[in-house]
């Protein structure tokens, strides 16, 4: 007759004495014993299965997904890597505070044409057109911004107070008609 442990996991790192799993023995011994609970396994089932479902639902193993964020926002777990889209350094905000993971600067529009633009909402679309072509030109600054970019959510992060129509809204329908 096999033990409990032997039963529930016969190739389990218990088993074969790695000390990393004392909780493990606990229920099973108890669970084992007169009056013990199977209800105690409940516990580690819950922890072995988020983690196998963590490892399934990687964030690597999802399409990148892109998104954007004004600064002052602060940042939070679910932005994913972090990417500065501006030529300047947002002001008021340290680089421990913003939580970057990767400043942009060469994918950021021209001094000339983020002055022209100041964000006027009539001169969007010139705008876009403008600055589009301007990454198109500066193929090794897209080339690297993509290789930082990996898959999973990736939040654009900008500071400008226009929530819309700003570079980073622009760079992120450009990254997406790259594909």
């Amino acid at each position: 007759m096999s033990t409990p442990r032997q039963a529930i996991a016969p190739n389990h790192p218990s088993r074969r004495g790695d000390e990393r799993m004392p909780y493990l023995d606990f229920l099973l011994h108890t669970a084992s014993s007169p009056g013990g609970s199977e209800l105690l396994l409940a516990p580690y089932l819950l922890a072995v299965w988020t983690r196998r479902l963590t490892d399934l639902c990687r964030l690597s193993d999802v399409a990148m997904q892109l998104r954007t964020k004004r600064v002052y926002e602060g940042s939070a777990t679910t932005d994913g890597r972090r990417i500065l889209v501006d030529r300047l350094w947002p002001r008021g905000v340290t680089k421990a505070k913003v939580n970057i993971d990767f400043w942009a600067k060469a994918v950021a529009p021209s001094n000339e044409l983020r002055k022209w633009y100041g964000h006027d909402p009539d001169k969007w679309d010139q705008f876009r057109q403008r600055y589009f072509h301007e990454l198109d030109a500066n193929a090794d600054a897209i080339a690297e911004l993509r290789t930082h970019l990996g898959s999973g959510m990736v939040t654009l992060v900008f500071s400008s107070k226009e929530p819309h129509l700003n570079n980073a809204s622009a760079l992120k329908e450009y990254l997406e008609s790259l594909g």
